[in-house]
């Protein structure tokens, strides 16, 4: 229901159009494909380049992920609070990631729990490739990641703790400062990005540009 209000409300306001086979979401120009197209598009690249693809995933979903939250905070002016945030985790079930919601938001300390259930990449990816010793959600976890460093304003690690890939219930993502993770953990050690992405404020002259329909 949540995610249907929000539909209709970016109807109505004018933030989804079509124009000349262009699709614009929040002025942004966008692609519908389905679920399975990014799928063996991350295994066929695991084959070719084994773990350090999923490094690659979780860069390209952090940085969309942060400077997506910029545009929310920097362009529309909302304000830095969980109900802003709460608004990212509707958007993001709009575009298809599946149900969040927070288990833990410590503003304080920059420590962040969000459940997803009903997660459409990892149980297509389980009913294809079968059980997972490791979560699979890349992207999603780097997407999760960047959203709550804008929110934040502070450079964060996510990390999946859960995965339904893994016959897990639902997806787990812990997100906080790279001090606070215990990397003698072997499923954090597998997940923790080996290059972290700096620039985490966003300046005047940033990718932003590129989310931008073009005039």
């Amino acid at each position: 229901m949540v995610t249907s209000n929000l539909f209709k409300r970016m109807i109505s306001s004018g933030s989804i159009s079509v124009n000349n086979g262009e699709l614009n979401i929040w002025n942004v120009p966008s692609m519908i494909y389905p679920i399975i197209t990014p799928i063996f598009f991350q295994m066929l690249l695991e084959k070719k380049l084994c773990n350090e693809i999923h490094d690659i995933l979780y860069d390209v979903g952090k940085m969309q992920g942060r400077e997506g939250g910029e545009i929310m905070y920097s362009k529309f002016g909302f304000k830095r609070n969980k109900k802003s945030a709460e608004l990212g985790n509707e958007q993001g079930e709009f575009v298809g990631i599946g149900h969040q919601e927070y288990l833990k938001f410590d503003i304080k300390n920059k420590h962040f729990i969000v459940k997803i259930k009903n997660t459409p990449f990892s149980k297509q990816y389980l009913k294809l490739f079968g059980r997972q010793k490791y979560p699979v959600d890349h992207f999603i976890r780097g997407l999760l990641t960047g959203a709550n460093e804008a929110f934040s304003q502070t450079e964060l690690i996510g990390i999946e703790t859960e995965c339904i890939a893994q016959g897990k219930p639902h997806c787990i993502f812990e997100i906080k400062p790279k001090k606070d993770w215990n990397l003698k953990d072997p499923l954090i050690k597998q997940q923790f990005p080996k290059e972290i992405l700096n620039n985490y404020i966003l300046k005047e002259k940033t990718m932003l540009k590129a989310w931008q329909k073009p005039q």
